[in-house]
């Protein structure tokens, strides 16, 4: 034990030596070069504690490599490299590699200096285990939904992290992705290589305001000239199939008795290239016709508020409808149904909510099914900002708001579960 305990002792003291050495080196030469296929490994980075590899210098060469090249495998969000660029107006290419010795580096030209001479750019990658890009998603993305189905399967299974830090202004860059066969044919996908582009989050718009941009080489595997303005820079992308790109969400879909008629409500955020949604009306919940077509905006950043009427009679036949959603390139996203009753109302979802105080809400509900609910926020633009599950019971409910909804300002809350889906607004002051 003791002849173990002096061994490891000094095998450690080695490697720090070894380690001190190599700092002095880099730092004389103010460079990092990685030569005939050498590896850095990032490792141990977590929510709690980040992992550096630092580059302390602007110029384009401080990383460089040479013969069969360098390798830094920097696989999760918390690994980084952090490359201080300053007001620099270089190119910088971090020769990164995935777990399986694939190379996949990463290109960003800055084409209009940033403002901060200790500017930085932080590098990571996110790679999946599987298509369902959902269950592995960056730290401030939400989803990765299309009209509010999971859209994993015409997405890369990989996230990139390139995100600015430092600056008063951040730099105009044009940016430059590979990816690996393995991430786009995986079990799962649909992506047609040909199609692929980039986009970015952003966390006031989700994935809205930023087209799929860039030029795809299905040779190289690499899309390029992705060009962002220093607005659009934002930390978290992907690369998604453009005929299939993510924005659009479906914030809920409902109906309202009157006593001549029923009413069709439902609400989106986020529409690219939205042709129509078609009404359909079941009388098992199996078996789906059409009742009626109703236009769609097609493209906006902003809620849109649809309402549908139809007569009365329709639900004395049939309790079930949904919504089927067709983009202009005839695409379809056929959504969950809901029931409805109208000579019963009390068998439907209904909720009533008012505050009690500066952090609960009262919520009064009448519910088909005694179920968990799962619970979402968002605020005015539509942006998912808090997701919880509670059991709901017929009458009151005491419903703590999270913290974040502190802030005054328009709040929209979801209730979905027991086949249904019901939005109110709320307004915090």
């Amino acid at each position: 034990m003791i002849i173990k305990y002096i061994y490891i002792k000094i095998k450690c003291i080695f490697i720090l030596i070894c380690f001190y050495l190599f700092s002095l080196i880099v730092a004389a030469q103010g460079r990092l070069n990685l030569n005939n296929n050498a590896f850095i490994r990032i490792n141990g980075g977590s929510l709690s504690t980040t992992a550096y590899l630092v580059i302390d210098n602007n110029a384009s060469n401080a990383i460089s490599t040479l013969g069969t090249g360098g390798n830094i495998v920097s696989e999760g969000e918390y690994n980084k490299v952090k490359w201080r660029i300053g007001t620099s107006t270089n190119s910088y290419t971090v020769p990164l590699t995935d777990a399986s010795a694939n190379k996949i580096p990463l290109a960003v030209s800055v084409t209009d200096a940033g403002v901060g001479t200790n500017g930085n750019i932080l590098f990571s990658t996110i790679p999946g285990a599987n298509f369902d890009n959902s269950t592995y998603l960056p730290s401030d993305v939400t989803d990765v939904n299309r009209l509010g189905s999971n859209n994993s399967s015409k997405v890369v299974d990989r996230f990139w992290i390139i995100d600015p830090q430092n600056f008063t202004s951040k730099p105009d860059v044009t940016l430059s992705f590979t990816y690996v066969d393995a991430e786009v044919t995986q079990i799962g996908n649909n992506i047609t290589p040909a199609n692929l582009q980039a986009q970015r989050f952003s966390s006031s718009d989700g994935w809205n305001d930023f087209s799929p941009s860039g030029t795809v080489n299905t040779t190289t595997k690499i899309v390029s000239n992705i060009v962002v303005s220093k607005a659009q820079f934002s930390r978290s992308w992907t690369l998604v199939d453009n005929s299939s790109p993510l924005p659009v969400h479906l914030l809920y879909f409902k109906t309202k008795c009157f006593e001549d008629k029923i009413q069709f409500l439902w609400t989106t955020t986020d529409e690219f290239d939205n042709d129509y949604f078609v009404l359909e009306k079941s009388k098992n919940n199996i078996q789906f016709e059409k009742l009626d077509s109703v236009n769609a905006i097609e493209n906006s950043k902003n809620l849109n508020f649809y309402e549908f009427n139809v007569n009365k009679y329709i639900v004395n036949q049939y309790h079930y409808f949904r919504l089927t959603q067709f983009d202009l390139n005839k695409k379809m996203t056929v959504y969950n149904s809901i029931f409805c009753n109208c000579s019963n109302e009390n068998q439907q979802v209904y909720f009533r909510i008012s505050n009690l105080n500066n952090n609960q809400l009262l919520v009064n509900s009448f519910v088909e099914v005694i179920d968990n609910y799962e619970i979402s926020i968002f605020n005015a633009t539509g942006l998912l900002l808090y997701q919880t599950e509670k059991s709901l019971t017929i009458g009151s409910n005491i419903f703590e708001l999270p913290k974040i909804m502190n802030i005054p300002g328009i709040y929209f809350i979801s209730f979905s579960g027991g086949n249904q889906k019901i939005t109110q607004k709320i307004i915090i002051e």
